[in-house]
């Protein structure tokens, strides 16, 4: 693509220039500061894509006058004649105020904006031109492809490094670990590089984190261990044994003395005793259950709640309708006072026509009256109308609302009726299944007394009983308190065993984990050996595509460590550390690669070219737009 004719009118201060490059040559653009060297650029980037050469779409795009005002009503236009693969096209875009001059009104009034678009004198819609440029190339790529300081400037550093793996080829992982026989254990890993280092930071920092904690561990388990004890488990359990055999024997001997004759024979009373009053509970504890007369009552209790909808359902009906009835009250008022104002319209002659703005003469005074009278006729039939509408909507809501009134006094009415049949029926059903006191009645407490006596002698009985077992008792505290000592020296002994266990595994994973870390560290230095090697690789297939300009795709980290970046330098100096002159000859020559790379031409434009004493050999059209104080308007070369 080449420009053969870029003409601005109104355009970002210009009122009227052509660039003029009948040959599609390199053109060298000079003037001084503000003369419009850089609209040319944004004339050509608007005129493609609708921004400026910065890539912005809101932009100033009109004119000025000497004042610093907006001139008005006038079109702002750019035009191009460009040379795209050997077939001259023609593309046009004008940005217009709209002024709309409404029916009555002698001045017209600011109404927008608009963008017109032609392809070759034919007009576009917006969405048919924008295809017809993304056809030639998407703006993303021109943009790429014809502003040298876009790519280090106008991109994130991500997506230049994309662009530079697409451009060079980004190197496959088998071919860097073909390349280097240390790395080809990493040849059968079923992940790729990258995510083999995630997973295995992950799995280190899981296995160094158990680590940690593992002599804490230990630690306590062995301040945990119970003393030693000099006998063994099994001769304890063998000691503990033949007590509980003798404590058995003692407490038998026990009971027999106690539950011996006077004692068992009261302790069977009792228990006789107790069954008989169980059985009184039993029979009078449990009341009838008055059942016909509780569905009755829940027939009842559904009535109620559907009538207290119904009343609720009313009331919510006469709010709604005394709401329309409020609404028609303004209306009303707003009528009266608009008949008022119909009545008080007086005929005025004279005037001009609303249509065509000449003057009524007295010749066309009749008709002017009698059109006067229609008009007022028709306001008043309107307002008659929209009364009569007005009273009949409000008619239909106090009609509503006293139907609702009386259905709702209804409803209430009913309501109470049921109100006084659940009474009845709720004390029917009370007095039917009124349970009598079971403790009140003469049986019972007969049986309570017998109890209360048999209690009394078998606590006599028992008392004469206790001198022949005190020594028994004694003999059974002892023989427990035996037996507590052994089970307790069998419970230390366990314990120790189970910690000494737990030590021992504890140190088998510690050893374990560390030989798992130390193959995890074997794996992560593997792994940054294989991307430093990458690394360089990446590095000599993109920069051996430049000559001055280099690209660093990884920065190094404290840690030993890499990571991803996108630095360019020129001649060994960051981008941007260097002056303007080697930042526009670096924008060449990375221009140059990008057109190379994805087959397309396309003008450059290089603003302050003045700064750079030769670019570099390029195989497209460029344009240099140079700072000269001797030019007050702007001066084309070819």
């Amino acid at each position: 693509m080449r420009i053969k004719r870029l003409t601005l009118k109104n355009f970002m201060g210009v009122r009227d220039f052509t660039l003029d490059v009948p040959t599609g040559g390199n053109i060298a653009v000079f003037g001084e500061n503000a003369t419009g060297k850089s609209s040319l650029f944004s004339a050509f980037t608007f005129l493609l894509f609708g921004k400026d050469s910065l890539g912005k779409a809101d932009f100033e795009i009109k004119t000025r006058n000497a004042s610093g005002e907006v001139i008005p009503m006038i079109d702002h236009e750019v035009e191009g004649v460009f040379d795209i693969n050997g077939s001259e096209v023609t593309l046009k875009k004008v940005y217009s105020e709209k002024w709309t001059k409404k029916r009555g009104s002698a001045e017209h009034s600011f109404d927008g904006h608009e963008t017109n678009h032609f392809v070759d004198g034919a007009p576009k819609s917006k969405g048919e031109y924008q295809k017809f440029i993304a056809e030639i190339a998407p703006e993303e790529l021109f943009r790429l492809l014809t502003s040298p300081t876009h790519f280090n400037e106008g991109m994130k550093w991500q997506d230049r490094r994309n662009i530079l793996l697409e451009i060079s080829g980004n190197i496959p992982d088998s071919a860097v670990i073909a390349a280097h026989p240390e790395l080809k254990e990493l040849s059968g890993l079923k992940r790729s590089i990258e995510d083999e280092k995630k997973v295995t930071l992950a799995e280190r920092k899981k296995i160094n984190d158990e680590l940690t904690v593992i002599p804490a561990r230990i630690d306590e388990a062995t301040k945990a261990l119970p003393g030693s004890v000099d006998i063994s488990a099994a001769a304890l359990m063998d000691k503990a044994k033949k007590a509980t055999g003798e404590l058995q024997e003692l407490q038998q001997k026990k009971a027999d003395i106690e539950n011996g004759g006077r004692v068992a024979t009261l302790r069977r009373e009792i228990a006789d005793i107790e069954t008989a009053m169980i059985t009184l509970q039993n029979k009078y504890g449990v009341a009838p259950v008055a059942t016909e007369d509780r569905e009755i009552l829940k027939g009842l209790n559904t009535d109620l709640e559907k009538t207290e909808k119904e009343i609720k359902a009313f009331a919510e009906q006469s709010a709604t309708w005394n709401g329309e009835l409020d609404k028609c009250k303004p209306v009303s008022a707003s009528l009266a006072e608009r008949w008022k104002e119909a009545q008080a319209m007086v005929f005025i002659p004279g005037g001009s026509c609303p249509t065509c703005g000449q003057e009524y003469g007295e010749n066309l005074q009749a008709v002017q009256e009698a059109d006067f009278n229609r008009l007022k006729a028709e306001k008043k039939e309107e307002i008659l109308a929209a009364d009569k509408q007005n009273k009949e909507n409000a008619a239909i809501a106090r009609a509503a609302i006293s139907k609702n009134e009386t259905d709702k006094a209804e409803a209430e009415k009913e309501r109470e009726s049921i109100k006084t049949k659940i009474e009845a029926i709720q004390a029917v059903v009370a007095k039917k299944e009124t349970v009598p006191t079971v403790t009140e009645l003469p049986e019972y407490m007969e049986l309570v007394e017998q109890k209360r006596t048999a209690t009394a002698s078998l606590a006599d009985a028992k008392s004469a009983g206790t001198a022949s077992t005190t020594g028994i008792t004694e003999q059974i505290t002892a023989k427990q308190a035996e037996i507590t000592g052994y089970n307790e020296k069998i419970t230390a002994i366990e314990m120790r065993a189970n910690g000494e266990k737990r030590i021992t595994e504890l140190a088998a994973r510690q050893k374990e984990l560390a030989s798992q870390f130390e193959q995890h560290e074997a794996m992560l230095f593997r792994i940054e050996t294989f991307t430093r090697v990458k690394v360089s690789m990446l590095d000599e297939s993109i920069n051996s595509r430049f000559e001055t300009v280099k690209f660093k795709l990884f920065d190094e980290l404290i840690n030993g460590g890499l990571a991803e970046c996108c630095t360019c330098t020129v001649n060994g100096v960051e981008y941007g550390s260097v002056n303007n002159g080697h930042r526009i000859r670096a924008g060449a020559e990375i221009v140059n690669v990008m057109q190379k790379h994805y087959g397309v031409s396309a003008p450059v434009f290089f603003d302050n070219a003045e700064s750079v004493t030769a670019l570099p050999d390029m195989d497209c059209q460029v344009v240099r737009l140079v700072v000269s104080a001797n030019d007050k308007t702007l001066r084309v070369e070819i």
